[in-house]
């Protein structure tokens, strides 16, 4: 059985927000969580004045708070900010901690572009897709044009988070730009599945049928059978099947419906 640790400080009552990950925490604990689990995106910005002042009037963290000011004041390199923050964390093995100042040590060798990708990358993997798309665009417009493989691969993730958000017009816009820069087939294949969810069967068919070139249509229309198919033997549909088969009433059933509605809804909120 795991050991069980004592919080080294008090839980805030008012959090601090970062905005690197667009996250409140409340602890110390929490703190350290971002930084290990997020190592790719810890920038010296987080590390502020304004920490140290939350640290120690909300958290009652003074000794770690003073260490923080001491090194903003001595313009101290960013593993050292996070040496100092993952002490307060004894269930961090030295093997972990060191993993975690070696990624860090390489972010900061990388430029900035690749700094600012894995920062929207984090976003789309996190389900947080409107952050994600502003960050995609933002960069898109600062790298140079001769950089096509990776711009290609920036436009390809900005047509997942759009897609993510049923905005498939402007997500098949993305995926066909990224496969204008390298002709990857996985970008147009990713156009041809967005365009495939934003039309009509009918509008769809109409469309496919007349241009000769495309290639992904049997393979996507396999890979919808197949997903189609796994819905069919999901939990989710068989709730659906079970909730019509008990019903006591159309009204109920319709209620029952409504409600799922509604968490959809509330889901989508969410991501946006």
């Amino acid at each position: 059985m795991a050991g069980v640790y004592k919080s080294l400080y008090r839980r805030a009552n008012k959090p601090f927000y970062i905005d690197r990950v667009s996250l409140r925490i409340y602890s110390v604990e929490e703190l350290c969580y971002i930084i290990t689990e997020n190592a790719e995106l810890i920038e010296k910005d987080i590390f502020s004045r304004d920490l140290a002042i939350w640290l120690e009037g909300e958290c009652g963290a003074r000794e770690l708070a003073a260490e923080i000011i001491k090194l903003i004041t001595s313009d101290a390199r960013l593993v050292q900010f996070v040496k100092v923050i993952l002490e307060c964390a004894p269930y961090i093995s030295d093997e972990e901690k060191n993993e975690i100042y070696e990624i860090i040590r390489d972010m900061v060798s990388s430029d900035i572009y690749h700094r600012r990708k894995s920062h929207a990358d984090f976003f789309l993997k996190k389900e947080r897709y409107m952050p994600a798309i502003k960050e995609y665009e933002q960069l898109i417009e600062t790298v140079d044009e001769e950089e096509k493989f990776f711009l290609a691969e920036l436009y390809h993730s900005l047509g997942i988070a759009k897609a993510r958000l049923f905005i498939f017009n402007e997500a098949v816009d993305a995926f066909n730009k990224a496969y204008e820069l390298d002709e990857d087939p996985k970008h147009e294949y990713m156009a041809k599945a967005a365009m495939r969810l934003s039309l009509s069967e009918k509008e769809y068919l109409a469309k496919v049928s007349a241009d000769e070139a495309n290639t992904n249509i049997i393979n996507l229309e396999d890979d919808l059978f197949k997903i189609n198919n796994e819905f069919l033997e999901s939990e989710e549909y068989k709730e659906l099947v079970n909730a019509k088969e008990n019903a006591q009433s159309v009204s109920d059933y319709e209620a029952f419906i409504d409600k799922k509605i509604c968490d959809l809804k509330e889901e989508y909120r969410r991501f946006v």
